[in-house]
Formats: structure tokens, C-alpha cells, sequence
């Protein structure tokens, strides 16, 4: 009796809370955000849904977190908006999928880190002007400043 009912204390933790938001899927942040979706794909963030079909692993919704709500409301407080999230928030999405690369995985020992920087104070994601690395700005032009 006592297992079975942890067992469905487990299951009913998986459960999304109510009012909690659900994954709406890329096409849903296309509708708006065509002039980000329409270059994604050539994006090493991007990660096709067709492969990888299981709500939240690919598309926007990877870094930004369940859309539905941000669909039926459209703010940047539905969603995980990154120009308005805490230095510390940024690098904890961030990592959650960076930490196991060598070069990033002490990043909060970094003097970037101390210093306040977070990933997004050097990369810029969807607007990158750089080839390479997802530089905001051109290398000198970030760490000369």
C-alpha cells in the first residue's frame, strides 16, 4: 500500500502543474518570429524537431523554455526571455546544456562570471554577426571593451 502510493506521488510529480505551461512547438514561435525562425536552421543551437520529437529537447522551446502561454499571451514574462533574465539565470539555462563541455563547465569561477558577464554578454544566439563562436560583435571589439 505505502509503495503504490509513492509510486503514484512520483507520477503525479512528473505532471505538469495546472496553469503550468505546455510545449506549442517552432511552427507556433514562426507565426511572430519569422525574421528569427527563417536562418535558425543553420544555427548549431538548432535542433529539428522531426528528429528529436519529445516537447522542450529541440526548437525554440529548448532554450526558451514551454511557449503555450506566451502564445496566448505574448510577453517576456510568458517565456524564458533572455534581455530580461538575472546574469545567474542566463548561465543556469545556458549550462544546462553547455556543462559538460571542458572549456564551460567551470564557467562560474571564470573572471567573465565574476565580473557580472554572462553567456549572452558575449553571444548573440539569433543575431549574430560573426561565422563562428556566435560572437555578439567581432572578437577585439568584445574583450577590448
Amino acid at each position: 500500500m505505502a509503495g503504490s502510493l509513492l509510486r503514484l506521488l512520483a507520477i503525479l510529480s512528473l505532471l505538469p502543474a495546472a496553469g503550468a505551461a505546455d510545449y506549442a512547438g517552432s511552427k507556433a514561435c514562426k507565426t511572430c518570429h519569422a525574421d528569427l525562425a527563417w536562418k535558425f536552421f543553420r544555427n548549431p543551437h538548432f535542433r529539428d524537431e522531426e528528429v528529436l520529437p519529445q516537447p522542450g529537447a529541440a526548437g525554440c522551446e529548448s532554450c526558451h523554455g514551454p511557449g503555450s502561454e506566451h502564445v496566448k499571451a505574448p510577453s517576456k514574462a510568458s517565456i524564458f526571455a533572455f534581455s530580461v533574465r538575472s546574469s545567474e539565470e542566463i548561465v543556469t539555462r545556458c549550462l544546462s546544456c553547455h556543462s559538460n563541455e571542458m572549456g564551460r563547465m567551470n564557467f562560474r569561477r571564470s573572471e567573465h562570471f565574476k565580473a557580472s558577464l554572462n553567456c549572452a554578454s558575449c553571444h548573440s544566439i539569433h543575431h549574430s554577426p560573426t561565422p563562428r563562436r556566435l560572437l555578439a560583435k567581432v572578437q577585439r571589439e568584445l574583450c577590448y571593451t
